[in-house]
């Protein structure tokens, strides 16, 4: 008897590694897939490919932590390099993928930064009353990141606030000075990567601080590339061009 039910639970459990081990593999599969075509994300169809890749793994694995932050994440690149409708939706997109994130693990940090980067995109393409509406919540997740972990994706939840700093009114709260001190923290995590040293060079040149800003400027131009910022450094290159040629029509 007890020989026959030993042999009952092996074959249960054989039948139902015949039933799930397949979806695994398939799930694995495909997320490798998905995240192959991130590093290719310049060709905003890339992104948007392995975006529609991790929405079908989560269609199969709902709590798929993984598949929703990285959906978000992709989502927010469709956001930020698409105009109109396009960036509406790629938006909300994100923002849905990162609030499924958050549901799944809310101890850690991608959830909250992705959704409070998604709600930059989503304010943008809804106009400025939107943008102002939502600088409490992406304040709230991006201060949700640096209490979890602040060197998350080098320190960009201090780079966000920053942000948020640089282009608020002073009646709520902003300043030049604010978005310098939170750039600097944001540079303590990965000092290289040049996005941060565009921002801050911003912000120098706001304030009158030339040399300040010409020499982070220049850092930029002289590159490399950190590594697995390639197509973000393309970006910023073009933005030190430009900042440059401001700088050097300064008196």
């Amino acid at each position: 008897m007890v020989l026959k039910i030993k042999i009952s639970v092996i074959v249960i459990i054989l039948v139902l590694g015949a039933i799930l081990f397949p979806r695994f593999v398939q799930a694995e599969s495909m997320m490798a897939e998905a995240d192959a075509y991130w590093p290719g994300r310049a060709d905003v169809a890339k992104a948007l490919y392995g975006a529609e890749l991790y929405r079908k793994i989560l269609a199969k694995e709902p709590n798929n932590f993984d598949a929703a932050w990285k959906m978000s994440r992709n989502m927010c690149w469709v956001a930020e390099h698409s105009k109109g409708d396009r960036r509406e939706w790629a938006a909300e997109e994100a923002v849905l993928a990162a609030k499924t994130a958050l549901k799944i693990d809310p101890n850690k940090p991608h959830g909250h930064f992705f959704l409070g980067l998604s709600y930059g995109y989503y304010g943008h393409a809804k106009g400025v009353f939107q943008s102002l509406a939502l600088v409490g919540p992406i304040m709230d997740a991006m201060n949700k990141v640096l209490e979890i972990d602040p060197g998350f994706e080098c320190g960009a939840a201090y780079v966000a606030v920053g942000r948020a700093y640089f282009f608020a009114p002073k009646f709520m709260g902003g300043g030049v000075d604010k978005a310098i001190d939170y750039y600097k923290n944001a540079m303590k995590y990965c000092p290289k990567v040049q996005g941060t040293h565009l921002f801050l060079a911003e912000a120098y040149m706001k304030i009158g601080e030339k040399e300040k800003a010409r020499a982070l400027l220049n850092g930029i131009l002289a590159g490399p590339a950190v590594p697995g910022w390639e197509p973000e450094y393309v970006e910023w290159r073009g933005e030190a061009e430009y900042w440059m040629r401001k700088l050097n029509e300064m008196k």
